[in-house]
């Protein structure tokens, strides 16, 4: 997933709904990798207990991005 944060270009995770699509894509089995560079890593550990990438996944061979 491209983006965690609850709005455009500002680090603000505590409102979001990405993180109820985040939870339903794993209901379905899906490994789901989240990658946001205006997201503090250890802010959206903490409130949600998810590593972040600290890199843009580059050719990893994802099935869909989202």
């Amino acid at each position: 997933m491209l983006g965690i944060t609850f709005k455009e270009n500002c680090p603000e995770i505590r409102k979001t709904n990405v993180i109820d699509i985040y939870h339903e894509l794993l209901e379905y089995g899906i490994d789901v990798d989240v990658y946001d560079t205006w997201a503090d890593p250890a802010e959206v550990k903490h409130e949600y207990e998810i590593s972040i990438l600290s890199e843009y996944p580059e050719g990893n061979g994802y099935s869909a991005i989202i």
